[in-house]
């Protein structure tokens, strides 16, 4: 009986001999067999070790290898670079055009102290889901209140559960105390402030002194959108949406237009009209204010047209803006718009005094009631039944009640006038209620915070700070403390008394004869304080930001790159340079053009260094162009002009290990 045949199969030791490593590779077939496979010849060999060894010894393999042979390719002639040259410079300094930004030290400046966080999530034009992170915190160097970029981290889980895990994954790689935190900023997800599984809920496990503050710029935009839903006709939307469609998409008609108003304004050209859209905040308040303006213009605009064009828009809109309860309509929110995007606009600024930011929220509501109730009623704002102190005939401001006078001259019936003074009232109630119902929940903590104003701070009568304290969870030993220092603040003359952040910072460096800081427990209480957030226009800003940068002719970016560009544009402006102003260290750009730029990981030996936190390493922590987020391991990256344009080669990615001191081979 002959002996059975066994078919030959492919062994993974065959590309380990010597003799055939360098050009013997694994194919597999759609059967999913494996056969081998010549680098060189792009062949398909017989499953056989005497075979493809007499392949490699074939003229036709010779041949073809030597094209291939590295003792062909002279090495690239890269020589040491001693000094810096101006071409290194201006190539440095173009990477930083390109990024227009950089990244410096983060974690260095906000050290051991407080922090808040601002969280927002979104999806890029890759339909990658990002959770953004803004963080703000108090720079002791520089004196103020920072708010800046700090992550782009992307989502596997949109859910409250994986927005957790995933920031208290980012704060471990960037060497951030979770514990330190002392506030987030949200906007009114339920994802985000649900009371039983929200991200604020899970977070405060492990912070339960956490502060919660719903954003007031979102607020405010859906309390004003809620009012005008509720109380004002629904035409006004038709007429503020359709003029802003008639001139967007045609270049025709807006010349037509400006050159009417030109005729009626002595040459004067008109502002363009805005779009009133629910991703702007209050953009409403522009859009209502540019129609104002130009209501005589657009509504003999709209006359002309509708019998040169044949439209029946142009006829609808024309009807409307003949229509004097609508621009009595618009005369009465202009002013209220005004005074609401000037609040909205005070918590989206950065420079904010935060102790009195709750104060002109607060004096909004009252300026907004004061129109509609009694003189004599005492109501309380925040809590009051507003229908029980209506006035029968409140005063709905000056261009308002001057438009009704002038329509009773012209025949305007009392029953109609009714109407629309209590469209007018239930527009200003609903705003009131609105506004009421979407303040923070921890109010009472920003209501505190005004204590810490230095004009409050400096009276020698003053209301104490244990409540708030009280509120943060401070302990007992804490409080008595900064209790004590806080009736002491006025023994001491201070220079910084008409900024808050200022003065606390003058306070947190005061040293007295001993070199000791009798005001220290207070002065960082208030600067954790003062790193509450109010709203979230930082995160908002930074997905307008990646919209830029990662755009449909850059859809491909990664993750890492994108948070490379963003963390140096943040960085720039933390150190508040412009890229063709910055200076390129020596160290970085005597390393422009070497060898070392093509190096993927190196290790190098750090300093020693005694105090709290990540070493620094013996270059480049100053230079602004390392991006790095400290881990066990911290990464340092230099973005360059390939880099930022999609070479892989000109990244030079650094590895500093903390506890290790010597160079690993």
């Amino acid at each position: 009986m002959p002996k059975p045949q066994y078919a030959q199969k492919f062994r993974r030791e065959w590309l380990q001999d010597p003799a055939l490593k360098d050009w013997l590779t694994e194919k597999k077939k759609s059967s999913g067999i494996s056969v081998p496979q010549c680098r060189y010849c792009q062949c398909v060999l017989n499953l056989k070790l005497s075979d493809i060894k007499e392949h490699g010894k074939s003229k036709k393999h010779l041949k073809n290898a030597e094209a291939m042979s590295t003792a062909r390719q002279p090495p690239l002639p890269f020589q040491p670079v001693k000094t810096s040259s101006q071409t290194q410079i201006t190539e440095g300094q173009i990477a930083l055009f390109v990024a227009e930004h950089t990244s410096v030290a983060l974690r260095k400046d906000i050290g051991n102290n407080h922090y808040s966080l601002l969280l927002d999530e979104s999806t890029d034009i890759s339909d990658t889901k990002y959770l953004g992170i803004a963080i703000i915190y108090n720079d002791e160097q520089k004196e103020k209140i920072v708010s800046t970029f700090l992550s782009l981290s992307e989502l596997q889980e949109a859910n409250a559960e994986g927005i957790v895990t995933t920031l208290k994954k980012t704060l471990d790689d960037f060497g951030l105390d979770l514990k330190r935190m002392r506030g987030i900023g949200t906007d009114n997800a339920s994802v985000m402030v649900g009371i039983n599984n929200g991200v604020y809920e899970k977070l405060r496990k492990d912070v339960p002194d956490l502060v919660l503050i719903r954003c007031v710029c979102h607020s405010l935009q859906l309390s004003v959108s809620a009012a005008t839903v509720d109380a004002l006709p629904r035409n006004l939307d038709f007429l503020i949406s359709e003029t802003y469609n008639w001139f967007s998409r045609s270049s025709s008609r807006q010349a037509t237009y400006r050159k009417m108003y030109n005729i009626i304004n002595d040459n004067h050209d008109p502002l363009k009209i805005v779009q009133a859209c629910q991703t702007r905040w209050l953009s409403i308040s522009t859009a209502v204010e540019r129609i104002h303006d130009q209501w005589l213009e657009l509504k003999t605009h709209f006359d002309v047209t509708r019998h040169s064009e044949k439209c029946y828009t142009a006829e609808m809109l024309y009807s409307m803006y003949s229509d004097q309860q609508n621009l009595a309509y618009i005369k009465f929110l202009v002013p209220i718009l005004k005074d609401v995007r000037r609040v909205n606009k005070a918590f989206e600024s950065n420079d904010a005094d935060p102790t009195k930011l709750l104060d002109d929220l607060v004096l909004l509501i009252k300026s907004l009631l004061r129109k509609v109730i009694l003189p004599t009623s005492k109501v309380d704002i925040l809590e009051g039944n507003i229908e029980s102190f209506i006035s029968p005939k409140p005063y709905l401001g000056y261009d308002f009640e001057q438009h009704m006078e002038n329509m009773h001259k012209e025949g305007f019936a009392p029953n109609q006038e009714l109407t629309v003074r209590d469209r007018c009232i239930k527009f200003i109630v609903k705003l009131v209620k609105e506004l009421r119902q979407r303040l923070p929940n921890n109010v009472e903590v920003l209501q505190k915070m005004s204590l810490l104003s230095v004009e409050n701070a400096l009276r020698v009568v003053k209301n104490s700070l244990i409540p708030l304290m009280e509120l943060l969870q401070l302990p007992p030993q804490e409080i008595g403390a900064v209790d004590s220092q806080w009736h002491n603040l006025t023994l001491v003359k201070w220079t910084e008394v008409k900024d808050t952040v200022l003065f606390w910072n003058e306070v947190n460096k005061y040293k007295d004869a001993s070199h000791t800081n009798p005001f220290n427990d207070l002065a960082k209480f208030a600067l954790s304080v003062l790193v509450i957030p109010h709203s979230n226009a930082k995160v908002e800003r930074i997905f307008s930001q990646l919209n830029i940068v990662k755009n449909k002719l850059r859809n491909r970016m990664g993750t890492t790159m994108t948070n490379a560009i963003l963390g140096i544009r943040a960085g720039l402006k933390r150190a508040g340079k412009s890229c063709f102003e910055y200076e390129i260290p020596a160290e970085v750009s005597n390393m422009i053009g070497t060898s070392e730029v093509y190096t993927r990981s190196t290790e190098i030996v750090l300093k020693s260094d005694s105090s709290p936190g990540p070493s620094t390493p013996s270059f480049g922590a100053d230079a602004g162009l390392c991006r790095w987020r400290p881990t066990g391991v911290f990464l340092y990256q230099y973005v360059t002009v390939g880099e930022l344009m999609g070479d892989a080669r000109w990244k030079m990615i650094y590895s500093f290990e903390q506890t290790k001191h010597q160079t690993k081979s």
